[in-house]
């Protein structure tokens, strides 16, 4: 079923990994896409009818032209999936500033001004889906990456707070929370600890890119029209 025909979304990190699995989703679905890479833009050629663009979430220059240039291409927007993030472990005491700033710049920052740019256009058409790429760490915190968990955290705080702000405009805003998923992001942590991973998921198995897509495509689709501000956990259980 094409439930996203002719929706116009910008997908962000759609290179690899989960925002790679919902541009595959929200194609099929019908939708037109824009994708946004940091590095590796070649890899979005696969996607032949997308507005493939490079974007450096830290830059409020690249932030805006991605909006301008999809509106130029598409006249307006319906979707924004805010997926790029960063992630490493470090030990808390060798957290520095600049690493804050660094993981804080993609995983909250650059988000923010994206959904603030986007927003702008959707309260004037009176209807929009944002959805926001947090993770399992932004609920349960992190004991080997803080600076990664409270990155996210914040963007769950900042999807409530923008959910009631963009309530009455008719423009739904939701998180998603991926737990342990099969992606180059964290094939380190799965190489040295898979056993120990699975064995903290109830379902007992990592998940895959394509189970955080399809809910992706729900909370994209009119089928989720009453729903907002929430955030959706895909781990299995783990948060539990």
């Amino acid at each position: 079923m094409r439930i996203l025909k002719d929706k116009v979304a910008i997908i962000t990190g759609a290179s690899r990994g989960i925002g790679f699995a919902i541009a595959k989703e929200f194609e099929q679905a019908g939708a037109r896409l824009v994708l946004t890479a940091r590095a590796n833009v070649q890899r979005l050629e696969v996607f032949r009818n997308a507005l493939r663009l490079g974007l450096n979430l830290a830059s409020q220059r690249d932030v805006g032209m991605v909006v301008a240039s999809a509106i130029k291409r598409f006249d307006h927007i319906d979707i924004l999936i805010n997926n790029a993030g960063l992630f490493e472990q470090k030990d808390f005491g060798q957290i520095s500033h600049a690493d804050l700033e660094q993981i804080f710049a993609v995983n909250f920052f650059g988000a923010f001004s994206l959904a603030q740019e986007v927003f702008a256009h959707m309260k004037g058409r009176k209807t929009g889906k944002i959805i926001n790429l947090t993770s399992g760490a932004g609920i349960l915190g992190s004991s080997r990456a803080a600076h990664y968990a409270s990155a996210k955290a914040a963007l769950i705080g900042f999807t409530k707070s923008l959910a009631k702000l963009a309530g009455p405009h008719q423009i739904n805003v939701n998180a998603i929370a991926p737990g342990f998923i099969e992606t180059d992001m964290i094939k380190d942590v799965l190489l040295r600890r898979r056993e120990e991973c699975v064995s903290l998921i109830p379902l007992r198995r990592i998940g895959s890119a394509s189970d955080v897509a399809k809910l992706a495509l729900f909370l994209a689709s009119s089928a989720s029209e009453y729903i907002t501000g929430q955030v959706i956990s895909v781990d299995g259980g783990q948060c539990m």
